[in-house]
C-alpha cells in the first residue's frame, strides 16, 4: 500500500504532558474527566482513538499521537500511520501509533525507532515487557478493519447510511412549508415529482454534501426528421446544477413503462471549470456549456431541449453563469478537502478473496514505478476473467493499469487535461469516459466495465471531478510550472 494513503484521524483524549486523565464516553460522544495525576511523568505521546473506529472488542481504536507541541481534549488530527503495539494476556489490545501529519519536524518518521528519545524509550520499554511492533502496513491494516466495523455498526447494532444533505423526507417535501424551505432548496423539495429512476440517479451521483439548486427535467421527445429516417427520439433526461457541479443525466435507451430503468449515462462538470453556459433559441433549442481545463484548453457540449423548457433553461444559465471565474475574484472558494480512499477492492463475482488480493498486488506492482509519490484518492478494477486492469486517481494524474500479461499499454493522464467526465451504469453496457480538450481537437479515453463494478467506477467520476475543479496551483510546482 502507497504509506501516502496511510493516515487516519485521531481524536486527542489526553493531550502530551496533561496531568489530567479523560476518557471517551463513546455513548456521549464526548471526553469526560476521570481523575488527576499529580506530580506525574510528563508522557512523550498525546493519547486517544480513532475517529469512526470500533476495536473487536466494542471500544474505539486506542492511538499514541506523536507531535511536537500538545493539542488540547477533543482536537481531532490528522495523523500517518508508523505502526503499532500489540499488548497480548488475556485478550490482544493493538494500539495504532502515528506522527501528525501537518507536524513538519515529523515528516521523515517512518517508524519508531526515527521518533524523539522519550517518545522511542517509552515504545522500547513497552515492547520490553511482551507487547509486540507491528508495521505501518499491519497497523493500516488493522486501523481500517475498525472503521469498517464501525460503518457497519454505528454503535448501535443497526447498518445506517449516511443522510445526504440535499434530500427532503418526505413530509417536508409534500409540506413545503417555511421550516422545510428554510433546510431545502424549492428544487430539493421538488425532487420527489421526478420518474422515480431518475431520483435514484441523482442519489448514486451527488456526493452527501451537495446541494442542488436547479433542475430542469426533459421529457422523451418524438419529432419527424428529413429525409430516410423517419422519426427522431430524445430520450428522457435531466439537468442537475448543484453547488459543486453542473450534471446532466440522461436514459441510454427509452425504457418501457413496465420497467424502472436500464440505468443512465450521466456527464459532470465542475463549476470551477466553467467558462461560459447560454441558451441558442434557434431550432432546436440548445443550452450550450463551454468549461476549461487546468491548461486553459476549451471543451464545449450542448444538451438540446423542447421549447416548452425555454424558461427554466434561461434560469439555468443564469445560475451556471454565475460561478464562473471573473478576473480577480475575491469571493469565497471551495476548499479541495478530498480524503484518500481506504476501502479494501472487492470482486462481487467471486468468493475467492485471496485470488482476488493476488491479482491486485500484481495490478499494483505494474503500478508502482508509475506513482513516483502522488497520493492514491480513488481505484477500480476489472477482474481477471474480463482482462485484469486496474484504474487509479492520484493528487496528480489518472492511471490505466492492464495486466503485465497483456498486450495493453498502460495510460498515464494528467488531471490537468481532463474537461468533462462521463459514467454509464446501465445493464445494456457500462462504460467510463474522461474528454481530454486541446487548443485544436476534443479527444477522449474510455474504458468499459461489467456492471458489477459500478459503485466502484463512480468513486472514481466523483474523485476526478473533485480533483480536477482544483486550481491550477494546487499541483505540485513541478506541475504548475508545465501549465504556464
Amino acid at each position: 500500500m502507497d504509506q501516502q494513503t496511510q493516515w487516519v484521524e485521531i481524536v486527542v483524549e489526553t493531550p502530551r504532558g496533561d496531568g489530567n486523565i479523560y476518557e471517551w464516553d463513546a455513548k456521549a460522544q464526548v471526553i469526560r474527566l476521570s481523575g488527576v495525576r499529580y506530580n506525574a511523568e510528563p508522557h512523550p505521546f498525546e493519547r486517544g482513538h480513532i475517529a469512526h473506529s470500533l476495536s473487536a472488542y466494542g471500544e474505539p481504536l486506542s492511538a499514541l499521537l506523536a507531535i511536537s507541541l500538545p493539542t488540547f481534549a477533543g482536537c481531532v488530527v490528522r495523523a500517518r500511520v508508523i505502526g503499532a503495539l500489540e499488548r497480548g494476556g488475556e485478550t490482544t489490545e493493538d494500539i495504532i501509533v502515528a506522527a501528525a501529519l501537518n507536524d513538519a519536524r515529523l515528516a521523515q518518521v517512518n517508524d519508531y525507532a526515527d521518533l524523539d528519545d522519550a517518545a522511542r524509550m517509552y515504545l522500547e520499554a513497552e515492547l520490553s515487557a511482551g507487547a509486540r511492533w507491528l508495521d505501518a502496513e499491519a497497523a493500516f491494516q488493522i486501523a481500517h478493519a475498525a472503521r469498517q466495523r464501525w460503518a457497519l455498526t454505528r454503535g448501535d447494532g443497526a447498518a445506517q447510511r449516511i443522510v445526504s444533505a440535499w434530500k427532503a423526507d418526505e413530509q417536508e417535501a409534500l409540506r413545503m412549508d417555511e421550516r422545510g424551505m428554510a433546510r431545502h432548496s424549492r428544487a430539493e423539495a421538488r425532487l420527489y415529482t421526478l420518474p422515480l429512476r431518475f431520483q435514484n440517479y441523482v442519489a448514486s451521483l451527488l456526493a452527501p454534501d451537495e446541494r442542488i439548486l436547479l433542475w430542469v427535467h426533459r421529457p422523451r421527445v418524438s419529432r419527424a426528421r428529413l429525409g430516410i429516417f423517419g422519426r427522431e427520439i430524445l430520450r428522457q433526461g435531466l439537468l442537475v446544477i448543484t453547488n459543486q457541479q453542473g450534471l446532466w443525466m440522461m436514459d441510454p435507451v427509452t425504457p418501457p413503462h413496465i420497467v424502472a430503468g436500464y440505468g443512465y449515462v450521466a456527464r459532470a462538470v465542475a463549476l470551477e471549470r466553467l467558462k461560459q453556459a447560454r441558451l441558442e433559441e434557434n431550432t432546436p433549442l440548445r443550452i450550450v456549456i463551454e468549461l476549461a481545463t487546468a491548461r486553459g484548453a476549451v471543451e464545449s457540449f450542448a444538451i438540446e431541449f423542447p421549447d416548452a423548457a425555454r424558461d427554466d433553461l434561461v434560469q439555468a444559465v443564469r445560475v451556471l453563469n454565475a460561478f464562473v471565474p471573473r478576473p480577480d475574484d475575491r469571493r469565497i472558494m471551495r476548499q479541495f478537502e478530498f480524503q484518500p480512499r481506504t476501502r479494501e477492492l472487492q470482486d462481487p463475482t467471486t468468493s475467492d478473496v485471496e485470488s482476488t488480493r493476488a491479482l491486485l498486488q500484481r495490478l499494483r506492482a505494474a503500478r508502482a514505478s508509475e506513482l513516483n509519490g502522488e497520493t492514491v484518492y480513488a481505484e477500480a478494477f476489472i477482474p481477471e476473467w474480463s482482462g485484469a486492469q486496474l484504474l487509479t486517481v492520484t493528487n496528480r494524474h489518472l492511471h490505466y493499469t492492464p495486466d503485465p500479461a497483456s498486450r495493453k499499454s498502460a495510460r498515464k493522464i494528467p488531471l490537468d487535461t481532463i474537461g468533462s467526465v462521463e459514467l454509464c451504469n446501465s445493464q445494456l453496457g457500462s462504460w467510463f469516459r474522461v474528454w481530454l480538450p486541446t487548443r485544436a481537437n476534443l479527444d477522449k479515453w474510455e474504458i468499459s466495465f461489467p456492471i458489477v463494478f459500478a459503485s466502484a467506477f463512480s468513486e472514481i467520476a466523483l474523485a476526478l471531478r473533485v480533483l480536477s475543479a482544483a486550481p491550477a496551483q494546487k499541483f505540485d510546482q513541478a506541475h504548475a510550472m508545465a501549465i504556464r
